[in-house]
């Protein structure tokens, strides 16, 4: 029998692996989320998180984007509001491939940001690289900090 109301739930799968480009030992944690009616499960983000890979160790900005390329991957771009929350879903504020050049936002590769989804308040920070805080917000940063980040491989 199939129960009429669905539970949410998160599966989280932890691999460590050697990674020779930042010479120490990596952890990549894959997340799953589930609504599960009695014994089936339907995947919601399944396609995104094959896709990416979350890295832990907190670079600054330039060196995440060229760490993504070294992997032939790219540092995460969203072009929709839902790749934003399933990014919050990390539970991190991570870096995301979008910086700024006098006031104009632009992708890694190169595209304008026609999706925004900027915490809404004004920011005190003059930050000229983006992330995604755990709510699903986006933030400014001096690209010098240091956070966590996503690379990808394809386009999302």
């Amino acid at each position: 029998r199939v129960s009429p109301f669905p539970f949410l739930a998160l599966l989280i799968l932890q691999i460590g692996y050697k990674d020779s480009i930042l010479n120490t030992t990596v952890f990549a944690k894959v997340q799953y989320l589930f609504y599960i009616y009695s014994i089936s499960a339907a995947a919601l983000s399944s396609a995104l998180a094959a896709r990416c890979n979350l890295v832990y160790s907190s670079l600054p900005w330039i060196d995440c984007l060229t760490y993504c390329a070294k992997k032939n991957q790219t540092l995460l771009t969203m072009k929709v509001s839902t790749d934003a929350f399933d990014v919050a879903a990390t539970g991190f504020t991570i870096w995301i491939g979008l910086n700024s050049t006098r006031l104009n936002w632009t992708w890694s590769n190169g595209q304008q940001a026609a999706y925004t989804s900027w915490l809404p308040r004004v920011s005190s920070s003059s930050g000229n690289c983006a992330m995604v805080n755990s709510d699903g917000y986006w933030e400014d940063d001096a690209c010098t900090a240091t956070h966590p980040f996503i690379c990808y491989t394809g386009s999302i």
